[in-house]
């Protein structure tokens, strides 16, 4: 997300506050969900299922940085903590192989 993305969604988050927000991700992250459940045989068109799923990215993506505005989580303890996961899992693909 751009540095002017992030200033938008922070004006977005601090208008309706965090338990509308909270409400908003949640429904944002079911409508993602949604998408990705939807089987091969229900999708009569790939190019309009494609541009669904990245809206709904998208909707999470704005979703996950408002919310890391309203909690005032640090984006670099967030990264760090990406890259822990990342990094754990890594380790577990290495063990199966």
């Amino acid at each position: 997300m751009t540095e002017y993305q992030q200033i938008k969604a922070f004006k977005i988050a601090k208008h309706y506050g965090l338990q509308k927000q909270k409400f908003q991700a949640l429904q944002e992250f079911n409508e993602l969900a949604a998408v990705l459940l939807r089987r091969k045989d229900q999708i009569h068109n790939k190019a309009e299922h494609r541009d669904h799923l990245i809206d709904e990215i998208a909707d999470c993506y704005v979703m996950l940085k408002q919310l890391e505005t309203l909690y005032n989580l640090d984006t670099h303890d967030i990264s760090d903590r990406i890259t822990a996961k990342l990094n754990r899992q890594l380790e577990r693909i290495a063990q199966e192989e």
